[in-house]
């Protein structure tokens, strides 16, 4: 054991952040460059989330009702939450944990219609499997 640790004392102390004052230009310059992006690949997420939903009128039509409860009450808004955070100063600080939990929810989401399905619905077997996938 003590081979060991005399071996990790020789390799330089590798840390992935830049010293303090370089460190919170860098992250500044991130995420002022990052927001276009940001915000645009939210609302690409919003069209796309809600044209899927028109699938849904042939494809879960059983359940249609509760997967647009699910779609367009919860993680649209949800998404549109983010979008307007993105404009505060808090989003600066706190923009990759905001952006994970979007995109979590976006995809519990997906899998709670998948839930909700019914077996005698096409979708059943092979609609929200396909969205899984991709």
């Amino acid at each position: 054991m003590k081979h060991i640790i005399s071996l990790l004392s020789e390799f330089p102390d590798f840390k992935f952040q830049f010293d303090s004052k370089t460190e919170k230009e860098f992250r500044k310059d991130y995420i002022e460059k990052s927001l276009v992006v940001i915000r645009t690949g939210f609302l690409l997420a919003i069209v796309l989330y809600s044209v899927f939903g028109f699938l849904d009128i042939w494809i879960v039509p059983y359940t249609k009702h509760i997967v647009w409860t699910i779609r367009f009450a919860i993680v649209i808004p949800i998404v549109v939450i983010t979008i307007i955070m993105s404009f505060y100063n808090f989003f600066k600080r706190y923009n990759q944990l905001l952006i994970s939990i979007s995109l979590v929810i976006g995809g519990l989401g997906i899998v709670v219609m998948i839930a909700f399905s019914k077996p005698k619905e096409m979708g059943y077997n092979y609609y929200y499997s396909g969205l899984i996938l991709s």
